[in-house]
């Protein structure tokens, strides 16, 4: 979790990034703004804070392996060193993204680079870089008083609930690229790649939020794509198997895919077909998994939406399955018409 009771935003800096494809320019701005006002402060930090609900760490590389190559990082680990570079070596940023900044769908919009003091990450103490860009602005109306008489306008700004695009660096574990947040909301597909990969160069941490996480897809992954064409199974028999699964991440303290692959899967072909496809899986995507961590309660809850054990018939009916397969039959009738059969002892 990150909490920021004590933390505090002694100074920031603000660019524009215009999109190079149409020819849009970047500014740059002169100076850094130093904040001395309590209320902007506060204002500040919610918006750099709160929307890491579930914090999923990553960390700097290059496409070499040589963490050092990567730019981001490098500006990064010179603001540390000393923060008083921060307005000087927020300019090398901002003119970095931009040339990356060359995809026809990517907006134009307003760069902000800020210092943060003390800000508590896993029960550490540290210091943070935000890098945000605004590429979508809100309308608001504001209500002015002048004794009995009341005034309506309306502006455009910032919302503190809403962000495009963000990225926190924080000052630890530096050997490994540091520990870094980033998001995208307004973009998807190919041009989202920019933010995460083209500019900023990130990949996953392997903790176990990240372990987790992905043993968890993995299984959902090799139910879709390996097992149904491998046994036929219906749709009750593939949301028993994510039923069980959520059984054994939610009441396990610790994964061993051993132990996982013989509860998911009764026939010993089944659990070599998963090992195999987990193994395929990790040298696909470029990851390594251990055989066995401790199990991210955050990750589960993050992923609850792939255990939806959730059969759709038709646009007439929805059966949730949440326990014994064996108590529901699939079947047809002399008139070739499917059906579902369901036992049960009690109705509620």
């Amino acid at each position: 979790m990150i909490f920021y009771s004590e933390a505090t935003v002694p100074q920031l800096s603000i660019h524009y990034i215009g999109n190079k494809a149409d020819n849009e320019l970047a500014q740059y701005s002169e100076s850094s703004i130093y904040i001395d006002d309590a209320d902007l402060m506060q204002a500040l930090l919610t918006y750099f804070i709160n929307s890491w609900k579930t914090p999923e760490f990553h960390q700097f590389t290059f496409n070499n392996g040589e963490v050092q190559l990567n730019p981001v990082f490098q500006y990064a680990k010179k603001i540390f060193q000393d923060p008083d570079l921060l307005h000087e070596t927020s300019i090398s940023i901002a003119s970095y993204l931009y040339e990356k900044s060359a995809h026809p769908n990517i907006k134009s919009g307003d760069l902000l680079i800020a210092y943060l003091h003390d800000v508590l990450v896993d029960d550490e103490l540290i210091d943070a870089i935000a890098i945000f860009k605004s590429e979508n602005k809100d309308l608001f109306l504001t209500m002015n008083w002048d004794q009995k008489t009341a005034d309506i306008n309306q502006d455009m700004g910032i919302a503190l609930n809403k962000i495009d695009k963000a990225a926190l660096i924080f000052n630890t574990d530096e050997e490994h690229g540091f520990k870094v947040l980033s998001l995208d909301r307004s973009n998807r597909g190919q041009e989202a790649l920019y933010w995460k990969e083209h500019f900023l160069g990130l990949t996953p941490k392997t903790n176990d939020f990240f372990q987790t996480k992905q043993m968890i897809q993995i299984t959902k992954s090799f139910v879709d794509e390996r097992l149904k064409p491998l046994e036929e199974i219906d749709k009750s028999e593939e949301a028993a198997i994510m039923h069980r699964s959520k059984e054994f991440f939610q009441k396990s303290e610790d994964f061993s895919q051993t132990e996982y692959q013989e509860k998911m899967f009764q026939e010993p072909q089944v659990q070599q077909a998963f090992e195999e496809y987990v193994s395929e899986y990790q040298e696909e995507n470029n990851i390594q998994l251990e055989d066995s961590f401790p199990i991210s309660n955050a990750a589960v809850k993050q992923q609850n939406k792939v255990f939806k054990s959730i059969i759709k018939l038709d646009k007439n009916f929805h059966i949730y399955v949440h326990g014994d397969r064996r108590l529901i039959e699939k079947g047809k009738d002399e008139d070739g018409r499917k059906f579902y059969k369901i036992y049960f002892d009690a109705e509620h």
